[in-house]
């Protein structure tokens, strides 16, 4: 089994987390919440935190594949999910790839397969997309890729 994206689940969960942390530290260090309105916001701000937390935990996965199958393995769930159902590996413009960024990409499934579409952060120049692409290939020919953010077909 090769590893795809392994940091998805670690990528998803630290934002929410390191906000849920900075907050406990304002309210026990900084300032303690003394009227019901400023309690209020501050425990409604931790409940939306935590359902963050808990979205992530539930729709992020860490992604490996093998040749017949990609598997999703999250913090709650996995999936093991046939390569056959892919339908698009496609460049993302969420993230510049230039000087080392994480490049982004997404991979789509066929819609009867009820699965999310689910992204991939990897270190610009990195072949791991070009080899997973070649996998799906030899299972699916009709896989549509593309590379770049200008739409270029690979396929």
């Amino acid at each position: 089994m090769k590893r795809l994206s392994a940091t998805n689940t670690i990528n998803g969960l630290v934002p929410p987390i390191l906000l849920l942390l900075g907050l406990t530290f304002y309210v026990v260090k900084v300032d303690h919440p003394t009227t019901i309105s400023h309690f209020g916001v501050v425990f409604s701000v931790y409940v939306v935190l935590l359902a963050w937390v808990y979205s992530v935990s539930k729709r992020v996965f860490d992604l490996y594949y093998d040749a017949q199958f990609l598997y999703l393995k999250g913090v709650l769930r996995s999936f093991k999910v046939p390569l056959k159902i892919v339908r698009k590996i496609q460049f993302t413009n969420t993230m510049v790839p230039a000087f080392g960024i994480p490049r982004g990409y997404r991979i789509e499934f066929d819609p009867s397969a009820n699965i999310d579409d689910q992204g991939i952060w990897l270190m610009a120049g990195s072949k791991k997309v070009e080899e997973f692409a070649e996998t799906v290939r030899k299972v699916n020919e009709r896989v549509v890729v593309r590379h770049s953010s200008l739409f270029e077909h690979i396929s």
